[in-house]
């Protein structure tokens, strides 16, 4: 009888290779997938930002009265407030209540699961004589400022605020002149530039 012994047998160079290419070309798919889920979020997120600015100046239209929108930086939260008869020091602001949902009109960007780990990248809002807080406060005609204790006011001569997740960015421009709240059309790519 012939017996059969069983030689212990490697993978080949061309096998190997094989299984590579799949794995790279698996691969090549699922990494845009990924940045596209970022550029996505990044989007909703600026959409919000985007209603919340708006809310704001048509609320201010509406009723008369100020309101303002928050941009609290280091928590990455953005808040629309509403201060009666220019009470910028009322604190705590008094809460404006979204229109839809009836809850307190915040969005903590770094925390919901839509947004998530969307960061306030810049807030760039330069105000006639006056250094101010992360905030714009809306007049009556819908128009972006300041408003100091007291009810001074600062109009807005140039407004930007960023956001950015995931190796890409994007904008929201106000309009000094019109009120005008106008997001970026798409994501842009954050470029590194070395040392």
């Amino acid at each position: 009888t012939k017996s059969f012994i069983a030689t212990p047998r490697g993978v080949t160079l061309p096998e190997l290779l094989l299984v590579v290419a799949i794995l790279v070309a698996m691969g090549s798919q699922v990494i845009p997938q990924l940045q596209s889920a970022d550029a996505s979020r990044l989007e909703l997120a600026v959409s919000e930002v985007t209603a919340a600015l708006r809310y704001a100046r048509d609320e201010s239209v509406r009723s008369g009265a100020v309101h303002s929108v928050e941009l609290d930086v280091a928590a990455e939260i953005v808040r629309v407030v509403r201060y009666a008869d220019f009470d910028v020091l009322a604190m705590p602001p008094p809460v404006v209540f979204h229109p839809l949902s009836r809850q307190p009109y915040q969005y903590d960007l770094d925390s919901l699961a839509s947004t998530a780990p969307t960061q306030v990248a810049s807030v760039e809002l330069n105000y006639d004589a006056v250094t101010a807080p992360d905030r714009i406060d809306f007049s009556a005609q819908g128009l972006p400022h300041y408003i100091r204790p007291g009810g001074t006011r600062h109009r807005l001569l140039d407004g930007r605020i960023g956001l950015a997740l995931g190796g890409f960015e994007m904008g929201i421009t106000l309009d000094p002149l019109t009120g005008r709240i106008t997001p970026d059309a798409s994501p842009t790519t954050i470029v590194v530039v070395g040392p």
